[in-house]
């Protein structure tokens, strides 16, 4: 008589991303589309010291840095989150409710950015804003579906061209002599500036936000505990280093009031630095707003994985 199959757990996650492409993965969900939007935001508040705003960011999300280095190590699981809660309150509804909420903030952001890459696309093709994102989603959905290798592959090569993007207008503003120094002056110590600057690195935050995501891929790294912790700070440094560069050379080159009433302020910058049409930057844009959208998609679905094992 036959005897039923013994029970088995399901199948590990192939542990496929090394440090490359886990940076790589963790400077595009963090540049994102935010830079491309918030540069103007900010601006506004802080004035030429934006670069400032960018800095005082990048600080107070060191410390978010660390605490995810360390608690990816000591918990290497997807649904980080759910799982570090867990392990501090012994309370699997708070750990329910923390993953839930994180699956949530994927479907918001998705779905929120979706309606940003439809304006940009809506440039270029005559279709219903609904059309376009009904195909983007679809698209970008079956790739997430196809794997996390084919996922990242994709992401990271859409990471270079929207980095590229900010490369490009970083090495115009220094060829157009634009004078970055005076904007990266140190700023008076004065209440009106220095609370400009704190409001300012407010809004400047949500341009660091997404590197977090990386805790959720960590089950398909090949050496978790040594690069998750790297490729954490290296998207910080990266991250850091190019919007500081990008902000100086924005204020420095467009005027703060324009700047800040611009609905495509980097666009707006390219064309004043270089005199080219800012077509080439709305494409970038377009590819940062695709990637936000995959990596919220990669990051959504590694949650469910995670809290149904």
């Amino acid at each position: 008589m036959d005897h039923e199959a013994p029970f088995q757990l399901p199948v590990a996650l192939r542990r496929r991303l090394g440090l490359p492409l886990l940076v790589l993965y963790g400077v595009g969900i963090t540049i994102g589309a935010g830079i491309y939007v918030l540069i103007g935001a900010v601006a506004g508040h802080a004035g030429r010291y934006a670069p400032w705003s960018f800095l005082l960011a990048a600080l107070t999300m060191a410390f978010t840095v660390g605490s995810y280095a360390e608690l990816a190590t000591r918990f290497p699981v997807s649904a980080g989150e759910a799982a570090y809660v867990r392990a501090a309150f012994r309370s699997r509804t708070a750990s329910t409710l923390t993953g839930l909420m994180t699956i949530l903030i994927g479907i918001v952001s998705s779905a929120t950015v979706s309606l940003g890459a439809a304006g940009y696309i809506g440039q270029f093709v005559d279709w219903p804003q609904g059309v376009i994102v009904a195909a983007v989603l679809a698209a970008l959905g079956a790739v997430a579906a196809w794997g996390i290798l084919e996922s990242v592959l994709l992401a990271s090569l859409f990471t270079l061209i929207e980095a590229g993007g900010l490369a490009i207008i970083i090495v115009a503003g220094i060829h157009a002599g634009v004078p970055v120094a005076s904007a990266l002056a140190l700023p008076p110590f004065d209440a009106g500036t220095l609370s400009g600057i704190g409001y300012a690195s407010l809004l400047a935050f949500f341009a660091f936000i997404g590197f977090e995501d990386l805790a959720n891929v960590v089950e398909e790294a090949k050496a978790p505990h040594r690069d998750i912790p790297r490729a954490m700070a290296l998207t910080l440094v990266i991250s850091t280093v190019l919007y500081v560069a990008v902000a100086a050379i924005a204020v420095a080159a467009v005027p703060v009031g324009e700047l800040a009433a611009s609905s495509a302020p980097l666009s707006l910058v390219f064309h004043t630095i270089a005199n080219v049409s800012p077509v080439t930057i709305s494409l970038i844009a377009i590819v940062a707003t695709l990637n936000t959208i995959l990596a919220q998609m990669t990051m959504a679905a590694r949650v469910v994985y995670g809290m149904a094992r």
